[in-house]
């Protein structure tokens, strides 16, 4: 299976971007979208918004308020 070339740029608040190991992030990428790294929600079905929102071959991931709250704020300033 051939790798598709994405180029991703990091745009986590520096406070909770991970040196080490696998932990929540959020990427820009060369294709105008964005990439989230999280806690995949494994009971889409049982929550009825998600279960309206999310179609076939989508996922639900939730990560932590802050980290988008960080992304916001610094493009206010």
């Amino acid at each position: 299976m051939k790798k598709e070339n994405l180029k991703l740029k990091e745009v986590t608040p520096k406070a909770y971007q991970c040196v080490i190991g696998a932990c929540p992030s959020v990427f820009k990428t060369d294709r105008n979208t964005y990439v989230i790294v999280g806690k995949l929600i494994d009971n889409i079905k049982d929550i009825d918004l998600l279960a309206q929102k999310v179609g076939e071959g989508e996922t639900a991931i939730e990560l932590p308020k802050e980290i988008i709250d960080g992304i916001i704020n610094s493009k206010k300033h």
